[in-house]
């Protein structure tokens, strides 16, 4: 990212996890000095194969499923942005529906970024 806009009042980089249902992702997001938006990186694990065999998705297994492969899957983001928690303005998670494991792994103390860096934390709610 050109180390210019950076510096300017207008722009944000927000890291975004979504863990709303059977997929889990994170993405991290440029707002420009003009308002528009730059998805940087954007990362997406598939949970189907664990649900199939119940024709549906399971909230449980798919809890299990966000927390076993979040953590790498935020710095999968990062690496891809090529950029530092410090970087961060924002960090935006999903705040349901699929359960309390899920809201509690994407509440500012559980996520990464949050550990190493102050930024805000924007929950997202989804309707699923």
């Amino acid at each position: 990212m050109d180390a210019l806009q950076q510096n300017d009042p207008g722009f944000s980089i927000v890291l975004g996890i979504e863990t709303s249902c059977d997929e889990t992702a994170a993405a991290v997001v440029a707002r420009l000095p003009d308002g528009s938006g730059h998805i940087v990186s954007n990362v997406v694990r598939t949970q189907w194969e664990k649900h199939r065999p119940y024709g549906g998705v399971v909230p449980e297994i798919a809890a299990r499923a966000h927390v076993e492969c979040l953590d790498l899957l935020i710095g999968e983001a990062m690496r891809e942005a090529d950029i530092d928690y410090s970087d961060l303005d924002a960090v935006a998670a999903t705040a349901g529906p699929v359960g309390t494991g899920v809201t509690r792994l994407t509440t500012p103390a559980g996520t990464p970024a949050r550990s190493r860096t102050p930024t805000t934390y924007v929950p997202v709610v989804v309707g699923v």
